[in-house]
């Protein structure tokens, strides 16, 4: 994982620790599809496996984005003045709740399932926690 990260920070031109938080977006969003496969097939078989996939998918490349866009976001409001970085944020904060709102659409039009987007969604706030614990592992820091 520490090359993957390295990989991913080097080649979108983000910090370590937002590469790091990509990382655990794609692993766990292989956890969720065994997990979700195994619910989908013996528990609750009324979802379709392919559906649940493609939201999940769906979800948590939104979840990736949003980590390098605020990454950007973050890097570019630095440079400005105080009233401008506030305008600036606010605006890319909107955008990032109107590509939420934009993913849901494939759901609504049933392209996608929606325990699926809603599990990729709220990745992000889980690999926020991973991240933050690894990084404060002495190894993480060395990336």
């Amino acid at each position: 994982m520490n090359v993957i990260a390295r990989a991913l920070g080097s080649s979108l031109k983000i910090s370590k620790t937002a590469a790091l938080m990509c990382t655990v977006i794609a692993q766990l969003f292989l956890a969720l599809l065994f997990i979700g496969s195994l619910i989908i097939i013996f528990v609750y078989p009324f979802e379709n496996l392919t559906m649940y996939a493609a939201g999940l998918l769906a979800g948590c490349l939104l979840s990736f984005f949003k980590v390098v866009l605020l990454e950007k976001a973050i890097g570019k409001s630095m440079d400005m003045e105080n009233k401008n970085a506030q305008l600036y944020a606010g605006l890319q904060a909107f955008v990032r709740y109107g590509l939420t709102l934009l993913a849901f659409l494939p759901a609504l039009f049933g392209l996608a399932g929606v325990w699926g987007l809603i599990a990729g969604v709220l990745v992000l706030q889980i690999a926020a926690y991973i991240t933050n614990y690894k990084l404060k592992d002495e190894k993480w820091k060395t990336l």
